[in-house]
């Protein structure tokens, strides 16, 4: 994960509490319900300064975010004492296998510095990356979606996607034939 956010943690917090001010408030819903309903026991990955944690306790999950700046980590404890919050990189995640239910990551996989299956000069689309990623790690793509923002009619939408949710599942592990 990228560790530039520890230099701007501070406007990062600032930004990121100031509702309505980001696309987080008019996408988080639509995130939400790719969910499996609670309870459930998560991990948030990249949990900057905690939002989606708070919005996932207030939601009935039982979450531990994990972020790689220790300020952020730090605004996040602070806004939510009694919650779970621990400093840690993506790529080597702290926790015993099986530890979580469900892993979500919200605004965060943009960061990662070095996406295992694919690369940002060419060699394939940062889609292509993503779920090669996935793949790699023996997962699948159960839903995807592509969220309109609010109040934006779908036939004069980008003809990019501007916000991309998808929800994965863990394969079983298969023996050949």
């Amino acid at each position: 994960m990228s560790r530039g956010f520890e230099d701007r943690a501070a406007d990062w917090i600032r930004f990121a509490r100031a509702e309505g001010h980001d696309a987080y408030w008019a996408y988080r819903d639509a995130f939400f319900e790719l969910l499996p309903p609670p309870p459930a026991r998560a991990l948030e990955v990249g949990c900057g300064e905690g939002r989606v944690t708070r919005d996932l306790r207030g939601r009935g999950y039982e979450v531990t975010g994990l972020d790689v700046a220790p300020t952020l980590v730090e605004a996040a404890r602070d806004a939510d004492p009694s919650g779970t919050y621990v400093v840690g990189d993506a790529a080597a995640l702290p926790f015993d296998d099986a530890s979580f239910d469900l892993v979500v990551s919200y605004n965060s996989l943009i960061d990662v510095d070095d996406m295992p299956a694919g690369r940002r000069d060419g060699g394939g689309s940062p889609l292509e990356s993503y779920a090669r990623a996935l793949e790699g790690a023996g997962l699948a793509i159960e839903a995807l979606r592509e969220p309109p923002l609010p109040g934006v009619d779908r036939h004069r939408r980008m003809r990019m996607p501007l916000f991309l949710l998808w929800r994965t599942v863990k394969l079983e592990t298969r023996r050949p034939d």
